[in-house]
């Protein structure tokens, strides 16, 4: 039942970079939708890094909302920004109705 969620937001810290953008996306869009929750890629690391070797790291920024659906509702860019947002309780309880992930786990649970 959608009572049984604990938690209707997972927040994910990363310092992301390395043109790894869209395969973070697409994992916490994954992550949004079996989870039934939101999702927010948040405090992403942007600006630039010199590492110890020389190597310059730039952080690509891009946090962002995720809804339960798994659709990205909002996203940030690559400067310091903040994200205010309106998580949506009844679109939580849809997701967690049409999908069902939290029902048929406790099934196998027993």
């Amino acid at each position: 039942m959608p009572g049984d969620h604990k938690y209707d937001l997972v927040v994910v810290l990363t310092s992301c970079t390395f043109f790894s953008e869209s395969r973070w996306e697409e994992l916490l869009k994954t992550c949004a939708l079996k989870n039934n929750a939101y999702v927010v890629l948040c405090v992403n690391r942007v600006g630039n890094h010199k590492a110890a070797s020389g190597e310059q790291w730039n952080f690509y920024g891009d946090s962002m909302l995720i809804s339960p659906f798994g659709e990205v509702v909002s996203r940030l860019g690559k400067n310091e920004e903040m994200m205010v947002a309106k998580l949506e309780k009844t679109e939580l309880a849809q997701a967690r109705h049409l999908w069902g992930f939290s029902q048929i786990l406790n099934k196998r649970l027993g």
